[in-house]
This record gives C-alpha cells, sequence and structure tokens, in this order.
C-alpha cells in the first residue's frame, strides 16, 4: 500500500483522535472492519439471502434489493462521506498502539497512482467461445459456480441451495500413533490385507495385491463425488481435508507478487491476513473498500501455472458483520471468463469456544477450472455493489499443494489431500480450539467437528469405511457387510435438543445410500445396523459436533466382495450420489437428475452442427440442461442453457474442433456432466469420420499412476476415466492437415441407431481400458461392425484389452463370436495381455513414417499405460508396429475387401500431440479414401 508523510500522518491521527472521542460520545457501533473484540454478533436475520437466489436477473446490473438486506447494524455503522479524504474508522489507531501510521490508497500517497486495470467484473454475457455462431443454447450472465467449473443456473432452487455442508473424508496422514514408534507421518489406516491373501470371487483370482486399498484415501474418492453432487444441487461446501489431488499451487496474498489494485478508496486494514504466518508474510494485512458502483475499484490476482491442468480456486479471508454478501468475482481461465459473486459475510454460531465470532479465518470455494501451462490467467474481485459494506482483498490460493506443516518436527513430502484434517486446519491458520489433538499422541478425531462448529455449517458429514477386527492388520474376520451410520442420541440425563437432528440425518442418509447401492449396485446389499436403525455411538467425530452431523460407514474393506467394490470407481460415483440424497432429504430437497446419455454431434454439408443427447428412463427427470463448450476439448467454459435435448450451431468456421459436455438439470440441481464429444467441419464434405467412444469402465485400477505409499516427487494423480479422450482423436486428425471432417459419439447411440455406422467413411472405435468386465464389444457391437465392414468400410480400433476380452478363455470369450470377431474382422491373433514395456520402435510398412514413440505412464496428463496387448498377424494383416521387446506386435494393418488398423494400446495415451498427429496421419494416408 501506498506510505504517508510523517506531516500527513499526524494529521490524521488528530483527526482520527477527534472522530474517535466524538463516536464514543455518540455511542455509536464498531467501525467496519473492527478488531475482533469490538465485533458484535448480530441478530438473526430470517431474510438473510444465504437461503436465497444470490444473483441478479441478467438485465439487471446491480444486485437486487432484497440481497442488502444485511445483519441489523446501527446506522453509524456506514462508509465515509468521503472515503478518498478520511480514512475509514478501521484505520484509526488508539493511542496506545504502536506502528499507527495507516495506509491510504488515494491521490495523496507521494507514489504514482496505478494504472487502472480494465474492469472485469461486467455482468454483460459472457461472449462465446465459438465467436463466430449462431445458436439456439441461451446465455448464462453470472452465476455461482458448481462443479467442475460449471454455472449453477438460477433455475436450481431447491431448500439444499445456499446451505452450507461441512465434509470430512476421514483419516489421512498424521504423526506417530504411540511411543513405539519413529516420528514422522503415520498413516492413520495402513494397507489392508484379506486373510488367505486372495480375493474370493468367482470371477478373478488375482491376488489382492492388486485390489488392496487404503482406507485414509477411499474416503476421499467418495468425498470428492459427493462434493461435487452437493455443489452441483446449489449447496456451498467447506472441506475439513483438502481434496483436490493437484499437488502444484500458486498462492497470491496481498500487497505481494501477482496481487495488484485499481481504482479509489482501497484501505489496508490493521488486522493480519487469514494466510499471515501461513502462506504469507507474519505481517501480511488484507486490503478492503466499500462499495462503489459508480467508481469500482478492484483487486487483480494474475499468474501463470507451471502445468496445464485443471485447479481449484480457493479464497482466504477474514469474515465480519461489515463485510458484503453479493461481491462480483471474474474468473479468466484457458475456457473464457467465468463471472460469480461470493460473499464475505459472518455466519452466525451458537459456539462461543472458538472466540468472539468475527474475523475468524475462512476460505470459499470459487470453482475448479483449466488453466494452460504459462498462459495469463486471473481473479478479479470488485466493489461494483451497492451497500455501505466492505469486500476484503485477501489471499488467492491456486491448486491443492503439498503439505507444508510438519508432523513430529518433519516434513511429509505428501499432497494436502493425503494428509489429516489436522494438518489441513492448521494450514488454514486455525488454532487450537479446531485444529486439536486429543489422547497421547496425534488422534484428531475432533478437529474434523471442531471445524464444522468453527465454519458454523448447516451439517457435518464424515465419510468412512469399516472392519471387522481388532485393529489388528491384516484384518481376518470377514464377516461385516453392508452400510451403517453413527450419530450423537443421548439418553434421558444426556439428551439434547440438537440429537434429534444427528439421529434424522444420519438415518436419511444412511437409508437412501442403502436404497441406491441395491438399485444400481448389488441388489443385496445389507443394512448394518447395531442396537437401533443406527448406532448411537459416544465417538469424538459426533460427541462434540453442534450442527446436525452423521459418520457414515460405507462398506467393509474386510470383506471380499466389497472390497472389489471399494476399489471400483463406479462404486464410489453410485455410494455419494446415495449419500447426496439423504442430505437433500434431511434439507426438504428433491433431487438431481441422472447423466444424460447417448450423446451424439453430427453435422451437415453446410457446416450446421447439431449436437444431441438423451434422458434416462428412471429417476427424477430433467426439465433443462447446461451444455458446455471448448474449442480444445480441454478448457471449457462455464455453460449456456439448452431448453430441450438438442442445441444448434450455424455459420461455424470449417476447421475448427468444437467440443461438447452436457449436464442434466432440473429445479433441485444438476448431474455430472456427460463424456465429451467433439466436432470438426471440414472444407470437404467428401471424407467423413466418426469417433465412437467405448470407453465406459470406471474403477480405480485406471486412476493412479502410482502407490499411495509413495513418498517421493508427485505426479498428477487422476481420477479413473475422464471420458474426455475423444477430443484427443479429433484433435489428432485436424493436426494431419487432411481435409477429414469429423462427427463423434458414444457407444450406445450406435447400438441404439441413433448415429449410423454406414454413412461414414471411417469409424475411429476406442476401448480405452475397457475390459471383459465392461466388454470391449458387445455382440451387437460386433454385428454392426460386421455388417460395416461387409460394406468396404475402414476402421480403426485401439484399447489394451480388445486382445484380452474376445480371446481369454478364462474370463472372456462371453460370446461365442468373440474369437470370430477378433481373428475374422479384427484380423488380430491375441499373443499376450502385456507387452511389458511403453516404448514403441519405429514404424514398418504402410507406417514406415511413424518416428519411434512412447506410451503415457501416468505422468503425460491421459492415463497410465497398462497391460497392453500385443498380437500375431492372421487372416491377411501385417504387423506394422511393433513394441520395443522382440516378437511383440503392437498394431496390425489389413488392407482387403475393407481396410483397418488394429492397435493393442489406447492411442490416446501415445504421449505427445506430435506423435499422435504423425500416427493418425500415416495411418489416414494409408487408408486413402477418395
Amino acid at each position: 500500500m501506498k506510505a504517508i508523510s510523517t506531516q500527513k500522518t499526524l494529521h490524521i491521527l488528530l483527526l482520527g483522535f477527534i472522530l474517535f472521542n466524538f463516536s464514543q460520545c455518540n455511542n455509536s457501533q464498531p467501525a467496519p472492519d473492527s478488531n475482533i473484540e469490538q465485533v458484535v454478533a448480530p441478530p438473526q436475520n430470517p431474510n438473510d439471502p444465504g437461503t436465497l437466489p444470490l444473483f441478479p436477473e441478467p438485465e439487471q446490473t446491480q444486485p437486487p434489493e432484497e440481497q442488502d438486506n444485511e445483519p441489523e447494524v446501527s446506522p453509524e455503522l456506514t462508509a465515509p462521506e468521503n472515503p478518498e479524504s478520511t480514512a475509514p474508522q478501521d484505520q484509526i489507531p488508539e493511542i496506545e498502539q504502536e506502528n499507527t501510521e495507516p495506509s491510504i490508497n488515494d491521490e495523496t500517497s507521494s507514489e504514482e497512482p496505478s494504472t487502472p486495470e480494465p474492469d472485469e467484473t461486467s455482468t454483460e454475457p459472457e461472449e462465446p467461445l465459438i465467436k463466430e455462431e449462431s445458436t439456439t443454447l441461451l446465455p448464462i450472465d453470472a452465476a455461482p459456480v458448481a462443479a467442475r467449473g460449471a454455472y449453477l443456473p438460477a433455475q436450481v432452487s431447491s431448500p439444499l441451495r445456499g446451505k452450507l455442508i461441512a465434509l470430512g473424508a476421514g483419516h489421512g496422514y498424521r504423526g506417530r500413533l504411540h511411543s513405539g514408534q519413529n516420528p514422522g507421518k503415520t498413516l492413520q489406516r495402513p494397507w489392508v490385507w484379506r486373510s488367505g491373501n486372495k480375493v474370493l470371487d468367482s470371477r478373478k483370482s488375482n491376488n489382492i495385491a492388486d485390489f488392496a486399498v487404503v482406507e485414509d484415501f477411499i474416503n476421499s474418492e467418495i468425498t470428492h463425488y459427493l462434493n461435487e453432487y452437493l455443489l452441483n444441487a446449489g449447496a456451498k461446501t467447506t472441506l475439513v481435508r483438502e481434496l483436490s489431488r493437484q499437488h502444484r499451487e500458486i498462492i497470491l496474498c496481498p500487497n505481494a507478487e501477482g496481487y495488484s489494485e485499481s481504482g479509489p478508496s482501497v484501505f489496508e486494514s490493521q488486522n493480519l491476513s487469514a494466510q499471515a504466518g501461513v502462506s504469507c508474510s507474519n505481517n501480511a494485512h488484507y486490503n478492503f473498500v466499500y462499495g462503489n458502483p459508480s467508481t469500482p475499484s478492484t483487486a487483480r490476482y494474475s499468474f501463470q501455472v507451471p502445468a496445464s491442468g485443471m485447479y481449484p480456486l480457493y479464497f482466504h479471508f477474514r469474515d465480519g458483520i461489515d463485510r458484503a454478501q453479493n461481491i462480483p468475482v471474474s474468473i479468466q481461465h484457458a475456457g473464457g471468463t467465468t463471472r460469480t459473486h461470493i460473499d464475505q459475510s459472518m455466519r452466525s454460531t451458537s459456539s462461543d469456544a472458538y472466540g468472539f465470532p468475527g474475523l475468524r479465518n475462512r476460505v470459499l470455494y470459487l470453482g475448479t477450472f483449466f488453466f494452460k501451462e504459462n498462459e495469463p490467467a486471473a481473479v478479479t474481485v470488485s466493489n461494483n455493489f451497492t451497500s455501505d459494506k466492505i469486500v476484503v482483498f485477501d489471499t488467492l490460493r491456486v491448486g491443492g499443494g503439498m503439505d507444508l506443516i510438519p508432523i513430529d518436527g518433519q516434513l511429509t513430502g505428501l499432497e494436502k489431500f493425503k494428509s489429516s484434517a489436522f494438518q489441513y486446519q492448521k494450514f488454514l491458520n486455525r488454532d487450537a480450539t479446531v485444529a486439536r489433538l486429543s489422547g497421547s499422541f496425534n488422534e484428531d478425531v475432533t478437529t474434523r467437528p471442531h471445524a464444522a462448529n468453527y465454519e458454523a455449517a448447516d451439517a457435518f458429514i464424515s465419510v468412512h469405511n469399516n472392519a471387522t477386527g481388532q485393529n489388528v492388520y491384516p484384518y481376518t474376520d470377514s464377516s461385516g457387510r453392508g452400510s451403517m451410520v453413527i450419530y450423537q442420541y443421548g439418553d434421558e440425563s444426556t439428551f439434547k435438543p440438537l440429537d434429534k437432528e444427528h439421529r434424522d440425518l444420519g438415518l436419511k442418509m444412511k437409508y437412501r445410500l442403502i436404497d441406491h447401492l441395491r438399485e444400481y449396485w448389488d441388489p443385496d446389499w445389507r443394512n448394518f445396523a447395531w442396537g437401533d436403525e443406527g448406532f448411537n455411538g459416544n465417538y469424538g467425530e459426533t460427541r462434540v459436533a453442534q450442527v446436525p452431523s452423521a459418520l457414515i460407514e460405507v462398506a467393509f474393506f474386510t470383506s471380499p466382495t466389497e472390497l472389489l467394490a471399494l476399489s471400483n470407481e463406479k462404486f464410489y460415483r453410485t455410494a455419494a450420489r446415495g449419500i447426496y440424497q439423504g442430505i437433500a432429504q434431511y434439507f426438504g430437497a428433491g433431487w438431481s437428475p441422472l447423466e444424460v446419455t447417448n450423446v451424439r454431434v453430427t453435422h451437415s454439408e453446410n457446416s450446421e452442427i447439431r449436437l444431441e443427447w438423451d434422458t434416462q428412463d428412471f429417476g427424477p427427470q430433467a426439465t433443462y440442461f447446461l451444455v458446455q463448450t471448448s474449442k480444445d476439448g480441454l478448457s471449457f467454459d462455464s455453460g449456456r442453457i439448452a431448453t430441450t435435448n438438442s442445441a444448434t450451431f450455424w455459420n461455424v468456421v470449417p476447421g475448427t474442433l468444437y467440443s461438447f459436455k452436457i449436464s442434466a438439470a432440473n429445479a433441485h440441481g444438476m448431474s455430472l456432466p456427460s463424456a465429451v464429444v467433439s466436432i470438426k467441419a471440414a472444407a470437404s464434405y467428401d471424407r467423413r469420420a466418426l469417433i465412437v467412444n467405448g470407453f465406459d469402465r470406471l474403477d480405480s485400477r485406471v486412476n493412479f499412476s502410482s502407490s499411495f505409499d509413495r513418498s517421493g516427487a508427485p505426479v498428477t494423480i487422476k481420477r479413473g476415466n475422464e471420458f474426455s479422450y475423444t477430443p484427443i482423436y479429433a484433435q489428432a486428425i485436424a493436426d494431419s492437415m487432411l481435409d477429414w471432417s469429423v462427427d463423434s459419439c458414444d457407444n450406445e447411440s450406435v447400438i441404439d441407431g441413433k448415429v449410423e455406422l454406414q454413412d461414414y467413411d471411417l469409424i475411429i472405435w476406442y476401448t480405452g481400458r475397457e475390459s471383459w468386465a465392461d466388454e470391449t464389444f458387445s455382440e451387437q457391437e460386433q454385428n454392426l461392425l460386421q455388417d460395416y465392414l461387409a460394406s468396404g468400410g475402414n476402421l480403426i480400433v485401439s484399447g489394451s484389452e480388445i486382445g484380452w476380452d474376445l480371446a481369454s478363455q478364462q474370463i472372456g470369450n462371453r460370446s461365442a463370436n468373440d474369437l470370430f470377431f477378433l481373428e475374422n474382422y479384427l484380423r488380430s491373433r491375441y499373443t499376450g495381455d502385456d507387452a511389458g514395456t511403453n516404448q514403441l520402435l519405429p514404424g514398418i510398412s504402410v507406417l514406415n513414417k511413424v518416428d519411434a514413440f512412447s506410451l503415457d505412464e501416468g505422468y503425460s496428463g491421459t492415463y497410465q499405460n497398462q497391460y497392453p496387448d500385443y498380437y500375431s498377424p492372421v487372416n491377411g494383416s501385417v504387423c506394422v508396429l511393433e513394441y520395443a521387446i522382440a516378437n511383440r506386435c503392437a498394431a496390425l494393418w489389413y488392407s482387403g475387401d475393407y481396410k483397418l488398423f488394429s492397435l493393442g494400446f489406447p492411442f490416446e495415451i501415445v504421449n505427445s500431440r506430435a506423435g499422435r498427429a504423425s500416427l493418425m496421419s500415416n495411418m489416414l494416408k494409408a487408408l486413402e479414401v477418395n
């Protein structure tokens, strides 16, 4: 902030002393942004806009009047009439304080004023990514941000909207558990093994090492999806533990690198930043400014990420009764600019255990967006609102980051998401009233509910998984099965009115979880109960909660069949949706729709794009849809509204690649997004390619690129199948510089006859790591492809488990036609399941211009190369790519009554865009379609 001369300082001090005594004589309320000792808790306001829509209608330029119904305070609690010439009372120190020079950002400063940044907080509609288009989609001006950077439409109006839900994901790394251990990080729940070292499942008899799980991390996987369902239903969430897998982190502190201001009357507070002494300097102070729509001021946080990827954004600040509730924020990311609002007002709490309410260290989630390496990005916060309240310019955090809080005096070298709630709450700069340890050593179970109390959450949910045994590893008792819930419910002497809420919340969660698992996972899923319907346990995680709370035990990892479920990403999503439904029911809300199906995008000869999808026949029905658009398949805008099951785009530029994903929505929220589809209209309509996404598999064997107990340099850990690989194929075709038009769809669209294979000159069908459990090619899909090839079509198939699925006599070969289809149509003879390398030699025959390349080992942004098939030629095919191990063929070529490339690996995990372009270009040239 700007310095002030000594003479001016004396004048301000004298004026401050006069104003201070005058205000005391008039019994005024404390000044805005006051010290914590002065903050007065506001009375309850039944019109608190936290439960109402937070944003104006599109035609409004200011928040609606009802949004200014702040908690009642005295009329003296207002902005100065001339804030440019008079410092706010926050800056008028008491006489006995040292270092009393106020700091003010105005024309009286001895420094040159900063050049105003362009105002990015306008509520004008976001400029569409496809600039030349006309479309049936309806724009969204500004809205809250839900999961994955998507807008939350105003139509979401359920009782869950605006509720603050505290989410705990169980355990995580902490210090040693007893005196016999060496100091340092320790998992609370280590690797779990089944007695006998086998998974007792008729379909598979592999060593359980393939399925071993760590409860500390399963919990966060399920909680990740629960968080997304809640955000998409309009709830706000506060995390007891970090959930983001993005280990990279950028922190922008006030008045430090990356932070800049524009506009008048921005003041430096006498109070410390929410991240002072943690991520910011020990004496870092936040800044603030009153609402002023006529001459707005902004704080701009500018940054560039070190590697492209999805990054969550968090805004750290200190709350108070004088903070505004509708603060404009714009987020400049690779997919465009997202406009939203944040609420910095203080949440009332019934507890005084954490000090006097106000100036608490709070954190707001702004959304998760795709940022590109070394490309400018920014978050801009503005005071462009009509109110006598202030906006606080404090600290922006980009990414999840590494845990830099020592355990037993040692740095862990671990990502934050792996650490305990105690570690994370310490990072949030919360003292021992929240970040507390109990027991002889490092038990942090009470940290989790205390964090929920501190935030004055509307509910606290803790996600766990269960075991039978006496804390001995490996567990040997596999009798426990099913889901259970734990809540606090006192007896006659200890009963509290809140106990009824604990029980009501807990039972609704449990029974909706069990119902959902029985419908979508296992019809015999068990209800595990001790005593009554739930388990009334005197547990620290539920006992100290002063908000409705419950601990849900999803499954038993000591049960062989449930251990398999806990190794499957589909199970995480299914369980999370069941828990979400219970929370929604507790608050009197309905449920969001399920995901859309049969997603396809096609275009006509005049380059008119038609995007279509279907809804599922069961579950809550959608009444509208959110469509997100991208020009690179990675960075999406925040979405526009479709009122029907389709959208049309006109006047698109030939050669431009467009990608889309769709979320179904109703009044109660949005579904998770669909798989991504892509399209490229070529200058000529003569050569048409269809990309078919047959990769439906979702399990934890796809996602993690290294062991959980790794303590070396981190890699980006990605969840299972992200359903975002179609753009990789489309981009490779575009990069080939060959004039192909591209449509795409999911395999269900082909099965259901929504898209006809015969309409295309080339089919690119990819199955990723789809295997026997999900079927690479069903009998119906085989018949459709056989008919297409019989008519002289051209086909590229890609996937690492096609041969294993269709030829394996142990598990695959479900249909009598499987092996026949593999050898007589795909012209591939299965030789082995694991090529044993990620290196491929230079191409031969028709691919002799393809240089050597490698496959992703989990470090390059897709997913880990595991078990790529290797083949032998059969029925006229020849080997055109080999692995770097002798006699292991990676790709076959057939040219006869039809043309075919059969790849034993997923094309999408070829390292580097240039490598994929070279391989695709040479395959397309070999096809020689006229």
